[in-house]
């Protein structure tokens, strides 16, 4: 190393060598200054000896360096600490090819600063959520709107904070938050604002009245960041045409909604805060009574959870009234929500997913079905009356259509007997089929309902279904193997009532019981809907007879079927089947026995004879009486 030294002027007065042996190790004596707070950026001399060509290392992750320049005896740096550097003393390390030095540095905490405040405004009435955000937050840190301290203050990390504002006059104050280190404030951060006419939250129905030509009048809620809400009003009585305005809270237009009998406003809002809504006639020429609706469409407020399978019965008693649900489903749920009347409202079924985003909305006279596929996730559906100027009482039920919840297992030849004890309710079954399987399935009512049946594929597919007055029966060949669900409910979803369903194989009937030519059998229907099965085998060319009588209660039913499940032939009677029939081939056939309408029980005689050669004939001559 070679150490020049001048005079004042310039002159140079020696020139000193000297080799790294006698130089000696590099060495920090002092740091001017030796701390700064936390977002400071500092200005740092270092003095000491051996230092020319250092670089500098800190022991502390928050505290990073700019501007070096190191010479022999002294380094200065700009010291930038972070807003999150640990508090406390810091080693700084001077690496130079001499050997390294250490110096000592302090971070001192900030006081907080805030740098936005959200919602920016709210009701006089305090209570309003609001996050603080900014730096330095302490887990000690007090916050004060103007001069009154927030309540349920929750600090989630050091740079945010959440309070509830406390109650204040209309008008800006300043936030300031307060901890060990000082005080972080920001002027006119908050305003508070008067409501107008009735506050509103989430989840609330209201009426109002239109008691003067160009009166409005006035609503108030708050909303949250990110909020998707839908206003609803509906006239209770012919008069007015809704109208709806929406301001923010300082009295700039949002949107506006008119309508003849029913205005609806959705939209995302474009702030937290507070916000005004009008409800007058759209012309300001008539008068009326309303109702009015306030709800969130991503995360509706009260929304009662259902599960798949259930049903559950509910009332809407004011107009424009809003009911909400929720539900959890995953990737390829394929769903059915349904809403029945009980009376007085025409259905209508809003889907919404987690976000907000409408999937579905369907309305219908007395009966709303809504069958979807779903991604995984939370959704929502709102009930309401078509038109909101309705009341009355209805049934919702919810199912999966690709395995539905709490399916009675159902096998062929076998009859099961329920109900459907709520307006809207969808019983489920399943059962196993295999390819080319011939099916039946019939539903009979015992009292109240009209049946529908419902067949679904192991996707939830729709196979195929039908509905009757009292008695319905759907007969269909399956092409492939598997799981077969079956939903049985009122056409209408209206009635309830007592049922019976049984399930068939129509191509070889399950525990079908041999019956011979000359043969007579006694048995008994003793279940609505029971269909039972008998087979025999018969010749081309025979002439059969079947005969059915009733012994008490029902009406004699006889469906004749070949080996592969195809109708031959069917009669009904009142008390006595008789069925006549010539066979073309040679081989099994089937007949099923059933009441008429499958909703009465009874006794019954069933025989079987040829009619070319009957079986068991027995001999007798003119003139003979045996």
């Amino acid at each position: 190393m070679i150490t020049y030294t001048y005079d004042a002027v310039g002159n140079l007065l020696s020139v000193k060598r000297q080799t790294i042996d006698e130089i000696g190790p590099p060495g920090i004596t002092s740091l001017s200054p030796s701390s700064g707070k936390q977002r400071d950026i500092v200005q740092v001399t270092m003095s000491g000896s051996g230092l020319l060509g250092a670089r500098l290392v800190s022991g502390n992750p928050g505290i990073t360096f700019r501007n070096v320049i190191a010479t022999d005896q002294q380094i200065q740096a700009t010291f930038l600490i972070a807003h999150d550097a640990p508090v406390g003393v810091a080693t700084i390390t001077a690496m130079s090819p001499l050997g390294n030095a250490l110096g000592q540095f302090t971070v001192l905490a900030a006081a907080p600063l805030i740098t936005g405040v959200r919602p920016s405004n709210g009701l006089s009435a305090g209570g309003t959520r609001v996050t603080i955000r900014g730096l330095s937050i302490t887990p000690d840190a007090t916050v004060n709107f103007g001069a009154a301290p927030a309540a349920e203050i929750v600090v989630l990390d050091s740079t945010t904070i959440s309070v509830k504002s406390p109650p204040g006059a209309p008008g800006s104050v300043a936030v300031a938050v307060i901890n060990g280190n000082g005080v972080g404030s920001l002027e006119n951060a908050y305003t508070y604002v008067a409501p107008r006419g009735t506050v509103l939250s989430y989840g609330q129905t209201v009426t109002g009245q239109i008691a003067a030509l160009g009166q409005a009048s006035q609503f108030t809620f708050e909303a949250g960041d990110g909020d998707i809400v839908t206003l609803r009003m509906s006239r209770a009585s012919s008069g007015i045409n809704p109208s709806i305005r929406l301001l923010d809270f300082e009295d700039h237009q949002v949107a506006q909604q008119s309508a003849f009998a029913y205005a609806q406003l959705d939209l995302p809002l474009p702030a937290p805060g507070v916000y005004f809504a009008e409800a007058r006639d759209d012309a300001d020429d008539a008068t009326g009574a309303f109702g009015l609706s306030l709800q969130r469409l991503n995360g509706p407020a009260g929304a009662m959870t259902m599960n798949f399978g259930t049903v559950t019965n509910r009332s809407l008693a004011l107009p424009a009234e809003l009911q909400a649900f929720q539900f959890a489903a995953v990737a390829g749920d394929v769903v059915r929500v349904r809403m029945s009347r009980s009376s007085g409202i025409d259905p209508r079924i809003e889907l919404f997913d987690s976000q907000g985003r409408s999937v579905a909305d369907t309305t219908a006279f007395a009966d709303a079905v809504v069958d979807l596929a779903l991604a995984s996730g939370t959704y929502y559906f709102l009930l309401s009356d078509l038109n909101g100027d309705e009341t009355g009482t209805y049934g919702v039920s919810l199912e999966r259509l690709n395995n539905p919840a709490n399916a009675k297992p159902i096998a062929y030849g076998q009859t099961l007997e329920a109900s459907i004890d709520a307006v809207a309710e969808m019983d489920a079954y399943s059962f196993q089929a295999q390819a080319g399987d011939v099916v039946r399935v019939r539903m009979s009512r015992s009292s109240g309902i009209d049946p529908q049946i419902e067949l679904f594929d192991s996707q939830g597919r729709s196979v195929t279904n039908i509905t009757a007055f009292a008695d319905a029966v759907v007969d269909v060949p399956l092409a492939s193997s598997g799981t077969y669900y079956l939903l049985l409910s009122d056409l209408n979803g209206d009635e309830t009532g007592a049922y019976g369903v049984s399930l068939e194989r129509l191509k070889n009937p399950a525990n079908a019981k041999p019956i011979a030519y000359g043969q007579t059998l006694q048995a008994s229907i003793d279940a609505v809907a029971e269909m039972d099965a008998y087979s025999f085998q018969a010749q081309a060319g025979d002439m059969v007879r079947v005969r059915m009588s009733r012994s008490s209660g029902i009406d004699p039913k006889i469906e004749l079927f070949d080996a592969q499940g195809r109708s031959v032939t069917n009669i009904t009677a009142f008390a006595d089947a008789v069925l006549d029939v010539p066979l073309a081939s040679s081989g099994t056939y089937y007949f099923l026995l059933s009441d008429l309408n499958g909703d009465e029980t009874g006794t019954y005689g069933v025989s079987l004879e040829r009619l070319n050669n009957p079986a068991n004939a027995k001999p007798i001559a003119y003139g003979q009486t045996l």
